[in-house]
């Protein structure tokens, strides 16, 4: 009766929201739309223009590497990438519950939903129905991979910070982010609300106090890497450690 009840609703707030979405049909549609939005924001919102080459650039093997990891554990969701998909019904059910603002308890679906919610952000729809159905056609219209990967490639660093994990491994480091060590990667995962702070490493010990713990975790949540993961925190924070080029991101005293 319940899942009935609110079957129901998602069917109303679907007819009602249907007209204000854009086209995210396909896996091409969903990437074009996302991109739009995210230029969009680029060159209006407080971050300003960001150039770089591949805004969106789809990267199947991050999430396979220390800094996919690290965020994914940051964000509650370290054992996405080798999970099925929710199934549809499942799936339809958190979306009518989370019409009430209840995502239900951590879980793929969860992820899945909250990952095509931030990626639905981008397309400026205001009507929370809106975007919960905007969220389960871009969940539709891309492969488990696919939606990983384009949500790693447009995350939104704040405040002020740059979009994406290979743009924010840019500016800290050089490198893309499929090159970074756990050490790195534990840093950038942190760095997702407080970019400015891990940008300059202006306060080294407050970072360290973050960074240790956050290592443990990782550790406990992959116990095959468990030992190297650990081993980092002997290591001097690497904002402490010039990127290629020479150039260190720290502060000149």
């Amino acid at each position: 009766m319940i899942a009935t009840l609110v079957a129901g609703g998602l069917a109303i707030a679907l007819l009602v929201s249907a007209s204000a979405l854009p086209d995210l049909s396909s896996q091409d549609a969903v990437e074009y739309q996302v991109g739009r939005g995210v230029e969009a924001t680029r060159e209006n919102g407080a971050r300003g223009t960001r150039q770089i080459a591949r805004p969106l650039a789809v990267n199947d093997g991050l999430f396979l590497a220390p800094a996919g990891k690290a965020l994914l554990a940051a964000y509650g969701c370290p054992g996405l990438p080798g999970a099925p998909a929710e199934s549809e019904p499942a799936f339809r059910l958190r979306l009518a519950r989370a019409l009430g603002g209840d995502r239900g308890p951590p879980s793929p679906g969860r992820c899945e939903l909250t990952m095509g919610l931030a990626l639905a952000e981008f397309l400026r729809l205001e009507e929370p129905a809106t975007r919960l159905i905007a969220a389960d056609r871009i969940r539709a219209a891309l492969p488990h991979h696919e939606l990983l990967a384009l949500w790693g490639s447009s995350y939104a660093f704040t405040p002020e910070g740059p979009f994406g994990l290979d743009e924010a491994a840019g500016r800290l480091y050089g490198k893309p982010a499929v090159a970074l060590d756990w050490n790195e990667a534990a840093l950038l995962a942190l760095a997702s609300d407080l970019f400015e702070e891990v940008e300059t490493c202006r306060h080294p010990p407050r970072l360290t106090s973050l960074r240790d713990p956050f290592l443990d975790r990782l550790a406990q949540l992959y116990p095959a890497e468990a030992q190297i993961i650990l081993l980092q925190k002997r290591l001097p924070l690497p904002c402490d450690r010039p990127p290629p080029g020479g150039r260190s991101s720290r502060p000149a005293p």
